[in-house]
């Protein structure tokens, strides 16, 4: 409900609105909507919501019988239901009622009779609110310090799907949704080439509802929408909003609603996202002129080498055990490179596995590879622990000069006992599969990258992977792969999908991983490297 207050003395009309929550009305400022006059009483009414309607409904409740509210000619004593227009006379103020009931039906700027027919398409449900970029935005300095904290973490993300992780949990956390969804492209035509989502409980939802019309009315028309009553009874509130870009058309567009239960998404919701909107804008412009200047590089051979140096690195032949079965899937990235592993046998019996990705520019990340696999090599002869392994990689490979870092895990199990012991540096992928299809992530100490910082010292883990259970090691790119329509796999549904394979053979599983996630994996236009290693214990060693 909209209800436009006018001062006849001071000819001054002041716009409010309200949803769910009564309003008391007053001339005390502890009042939610003050009539500022002397001669009204301090708590003249209340104005209360019905809930039980499917449309808005609210009724005038008097609470001082000496203020009397006049509706047209008639004085206003008893409870009274309003209607859509209805114009209050309270002393000097008068207060009309605005309910949006119909339909929207917008027209278009010109006589443009295809626009028409669009917007009619893709309608809006009633009471929706549109408005378009050039409106002021206000901020509270809390979310301010918010964006500004975001704005940091922007400065160093240079690819697609890092940049959708990290602006859907700001968006979450901050505006207190049940969902967020975003979809971006690098120019600002065509249609979304990456896209990725979240719930508060940390899934990731499939498309948003209404996305067509979101779609032609946030990259067409350019609108930032709010919804304060979908259609759908199951969602609070909703709101879309376009993503700008500089040069030509919207960069793409970010959507969030809230859940029945919880509270409506408000104008100034509407401002964090615009601002927010903004920022991620120059970061996709900057991150695809990066990518152009990337593909340049290709052209000059820097990636090509380090493609040629890598596929020298990669193992010709894994070693074998009766216990332990090993099965390998790699493929290079588009956009990037930097993936390593390695599998040797211990002069003990023992198995000893790394995997890494490296992060460098092209030259150092070869030179960084070939000094990761042969530290390896050599560490494996004498069977180092893993923990004492990455602390001579980080004092080999740290050079304030010539960066580099290495996400990095190294360990060595018992194929016989299945104990074993590792240890990581930043962030790789981990999961044991246990025989009944059970998931379990391997402790990850926190440590920073291989070469990022001096004198580091690694956790030394000790764990053990019972017989039938499968230990999956996999890089970052297994995640952030996405398919021919722009969907990012993410961590998630690729780990369900790898506990789908439970108990079944290393190379068997393996297949299976790559026949369901074909289109993401093998198929798709993963940025990233790609690597997994599926290690499998197998109930009866042959």
């Amino acid at each position: 409900m909209r209800i436009f207050v006018t001062d006849k003395r001071e000819e001054s009309t002041r716009q409010h609105e309200f949803h769910d929550s009564a309003v008391s009305v007053g001339s005390d400022s502890a009042n939610i909507l003050q009539l500022p006059s002397m001669d009204l009483p301090p708590y003249l009414a209340m104005l209360m919501p019905s809930h039980e309607s499917e449309h808005e409904s609210w009724t005038y409740v008097p609470v001082d019988p000496s203020g009397v509210a006049m509706l047209g000619s008639e004085p206003i004593r008893e409870q009274r239901e309003l209607a859509d227009g209805d114009k209050i006379v309270v002393d000097r103020f008068e207060l009309r009622i605005e309910f949006d009931l119909a339909e929207e039906l917008e027209l278009p700027e010109s006589s443009n009779l295809e626009a028409l027919q669009k917007i009619k398409q893709y309608p809006l449900p009633s009471r929706s609110e549109t408005r378009r970029s050039e409106d002021f935005v206000t901020l509270s300095d809390h979310r301010l310090d918010i964006l500004a904290r975001f704005g940091v973490k922007l400065g160093g993300i240079s690819d697609f799907a890092h940049l959708l992780e990290e602006t859907l949990g700001v968006l979450l956390e901050t505006v207190g949704a049940r969902k967020v969804w975003m979809g971006v492209r690098r120019k600002g035509e065509g249609g979304l080439e990456f896209m990725d989502g979240r719930t508060a409980a940390g899934k990731h939802p499939g498309e948003p509802p209404m996305l067509e019309t979101f779609l032609y009315r946030c990259l067409t028309r350019r609108q930032f929408i709010r919804i304060p009553r979908p259609t759908d009874r199951s969602i609070r509130s909703i709101m879309s909003i376009p993503i700008p870009g500089r040069h030509g058309g919207p960069l793409g567009l970010m959507y969030a609603d809230t859940a029945r239960r919880d509270r409506r998404l408000d104008a100034a919701d509407m401002d964090f996202m615009t601002v927010l909107a903004l920022m991620v804008a120059a970061q996709v412009e900057a991150i695809a002129g990066g990518l152009a200047a990337q593909r340049e590089r290709l052209v000059e051979g820097q990636t090509a080498f380090l493609r040629e140096v890598q596929s020298r690195l990669d193992p010709t032949n894994v070693p074998t055990w009766s216990a332990l079965q090993v099965a390998v899937y790699v493929r290079p990235g588009l956009e990037q490179a930097g993936d390593i592993y390695d599998i040797t046998r211990l002069p003990n019996g023992l198995a000893s596995v790394l995997i890494g990705h490296v992060k460098a520019k092209p030259t150092r990340a070869a030179m960084v590879m070939t000094k990761i696999r042969s530290a390896f090599r050599m560490g494996s002869l004498h069977a180092d622990p893993p923990h004492i392994l990455l602390k001579a990689l980080n004092w080999l490979l740290h050079d304030e000069r010539h960066p580099c870092e290495v996400d990095c895990l190294v360990l060595m199990i018992n194929p016989k006992t299945g104990a074993m012991e590792y240890s990581t540096a930043g962030e790789v992928g981990a999961v044991v599969v246990e025989r009944g299809g059970e998931a379990r992530t391997l402790k990850n100490s926190g440590s920073p990258a291989v070469g990022s910082a001096k004198n580091v010292t690694y956790d030394r883990v000790s764990d053990r992977i019972e017989t039938g259970d499968s230990l999956v090691l996999y890089s970052a790119g297994c995640a952030t792969a996405r398919d021919n329509q722009g969907q990012v796999l993410g961590r998630e549904r690729f780990v369900e999908t790898v506990c789908d394979g439970f108990g079944q053979p290393a190379a068997a599983a393996l297949d299976g991983l790559l026949a369901d996630l074909g289109g993401f994996l093998k198929n798709g236009e993963p940025l990233d490297d790609i690597t997994i290693l599926y290690l499998h214990r197998v109930v009866t060693p042959v």
